[in-house]
């Protein structure tokens, strides 16, 4: 799990803590909205864009449950080390 995650292991203090859960937020974040923004470009192409929307939209459901598990790999490591 360690090379999937590397932000979420070996936090001992808050401010680590803190920190990686934004950093998990914002990898969200402008994933989604640079997820958001190549559809609705590509929206304009009626066939092309539907699969495509489609294809981004399990590509930003992955993104998303990336940075949660992240999010709560940090929680529990955390956890563990205090």
């Amino acid at each position: 799990m360690k090379m999937f995650f590397p932000l979420s292991y070996g936090i001992n203090d808050t401010k680590k803590l803190v920190i990686n859960i934004l950093i998990y937020v914002l990898i969200d974040v402008i994933a989604g909205f640079i997820l958001g923004l190549v559809s609705k470009i590509v929206a304009i192409i009626p066939l092309l864009g539907f699969v495509v929307g489609w294809a981004l939209g399990i590509v930003g459901f992955i993104i998303g449950a990336y940075a949660l598990i992240g999010i709560i790999l940090a929680i529990i490591d955390f956890i563990k080390n205090k």
